[in-house]
């Protein structure tokens, strides 16, 4: 009887250990935010690290960009097909490394199938596929930026790019987009922009919404035509006492990734550090 007791004993811990490092292999990414051409990315399931491997909703990510995705149940498998023409570009089923990827080459016509060993198999996690981040992006078309500080991930398209860099279109170098990221325990009010030696009047609020800690908001806009070519400014933050300070250092706001504000505990007194 004792024998059987160790021998049950040993199956419960065995159990144990394999659930165990299934739930442990997959984990909420609750900080990570997703931006696809400047506008953050809706999903119903947030990104998950899996395995070290940041893993999003192919359909989220894939519909961003206007590609069609099909789900076949039978083979637990998803295809994703380009925007242009509706051709299929990628084959991806749950638990399986190895990604069927067709390239067209519009010199010929002609199109390539290969296939692609991915770090990560895509998952099936409550009823979505999520896939590696980065592969997707990239493979879709997106170029990946991550910038660690904020915990946020920019996808950017072809399109987009062009159009952000193109001289007189809207989206130039007379627009800017940064993200600023409340790393106080304090909530934020206000945060006001302006050049360097302007009039209060000039002061642009440009914070829709009270900004709480730990939270970070996503800021873009075309500058008005007065302030082109302007890459001297300074920033004022105002918490919900009425608690304001204005930078110790101009910034650029048109070369500007993001913005962390530190507040330490006392009336007007915070830190603003700005990444190029």
């Amino acid at each position: 009887m004792k024998k059987m007791t160790k021998k049950v004993v040993a199956t419960v811990l065995l159990c144990a250990l394999v659930l165990s490092s299934l739930f442990c292999g997959a984990a909420f990414a609750a900080d990570i935010t997703v931006y696809v051409d400047g506008v953050k990315l809706p999903t119903d399931v947030p990104p998950t690290i899996v395995e070290g491997r940041t893993m999003i909703p192919v359909r989220a990510v894939s519909e961003a960009v206007g590609c069609r995705v099909e789900w076949v149940p039978e083979y637990q498998s998803v295809l994703v097909y380009s925007p242009a023409g509706g051709d299929l570009i990628l084959v991806m089923t749950v638990n399986d490394p190895y990604v069927k990827v067709n390239s067209y080459n519009g010199n010929t016509g002609t199109v390539s199938e290969r296939m692609v060993l991915v770090d990560v198999p895509p998952v099936n996690l409550n009823g979505r596929v999520l896939v590696p981040l980065r592969f997707i992006a990239e493979t879709i078309g997106f170029t990946v930026e991550w910038d660690e500080a904020s915990q946020t991930v920019f996808l950017v398209s072809a399109l987009y790019e062009q159009n952000f860099n193109a001289p007189g279109a809207a989206g130039n170098a007379n627009e800017c987009g940064f993200v600023i990221y409340n790393e106080s325990d304090y909530e934020i009010y206000a945060v006001y922009i302006s050049p360097v030696n302007s009039p209060p009047s000039d002061e642009m609020d440009i914070l829709p919404n009270i900004l709480g800690p730990g939270e970070n908001y996503y800021f873009n806009a075309k500058m008005p035509a007065q302030y082109w070519g302007v890459t001297d400014w300074v920033m004022s933050v105002v918490d919900v006492d009425g608690d304001s300070s204005v930078s110790y250092e101009a910034f650029n706001p048109f070369k500007l990734t993001y913005v962390d504000i530190e507040w330490h505990g006392e009336a007007g007194h915070y830190i603003c550090k700005f990444f190029y």
